[in-house]
């Protein structure tokens, strides 16, 4: 299984691709502060009287989301309808409009696939992937910071044109959309087999 929840949670993995970040402008706090620190917030990263909010963790009891300043109360508690630990850090940033979305599949530092999944904000799968959007993909992935053997990258382009990473996230845990499942067998194996053999030696 290549899944290390850990390094898939943006206080681990932001420090390290925060020039590629979607959310290049973020806070990062405690679940239970956001009310508190509502006008704060919305002074600091609002627009229209909106922010995004996240769960710094991969485990995803909450989708991200915009939140606004007149329902915020009612946004907070659907955010912890799951009983979102109030400890837990929660991701706080500008919102973003989002043209298009693809997901990469990540082996041995190399793009071994990838998906787009999304269209103007409507579900569609695609194995054809923009120049630019694979390009960042590749850059990410040849990075020096390695999550795990095999992992997932999802990059956006914004309604400016701009190419970005919206997260990272773990390969066991991950839809392949439409990836090209047997580019992603054969590599995903070959990394297995290689922490196979180093975890015998």
């Amino acid at each position: 299984v290549f899944a290390t929840v850990a390094n898939f949670d943006c206080a681990s993995y932001y420090c390290h691709f925060g020039q590629h970040l979607l959310n290049q402008q973020y806070m990062m706090l405690p679940f239970g502060e956001l009310r508190r620190c509502r006008d704060f917030l919305f002074d600091a990263f609002g627009v229209d009287d909106r922010i995004f909010v996240r769960p710094s963790s991969p485990l995803k009891l909450f989708t991200g989301q915009l939140a606004s300043r007149e329902t915020f109360d009612k946004d907070v508690d659907y955010m912890g309808f799951y009983e979102f630990p109030p400890e837990s850090l929660a991701v706080v940033s500008r919102p973003q409009e989002i043209a298009a979305e693809w997901r990469f599949v990540i082996a041995d530092r190399k793009v071994v696939a990838g998906s787009k999944y999304s269209q103007d904000g409507a579900k569609l799968l695609s194995p054809e992937c923009d120049e630019g959007a694979a390009a960042l993909a590749e850059k990410i992935g040849a990075s020096e910071y390695q999550p795990d053997p095999a992992w997932v990258a999802d990059v956006c382009q914004t309604a400016d044109g701009a190419y970005r990473l919206m997260e990272i996230g773990g390969f066991s845990f991950a839809d392949l959309y439409a990836c090209d499942k047997r580019a992603v067998v054969e590599a995903v194996s070959t990394a297995a087999v290689a922490e196979w053999q180093r975890a015998r030696r």
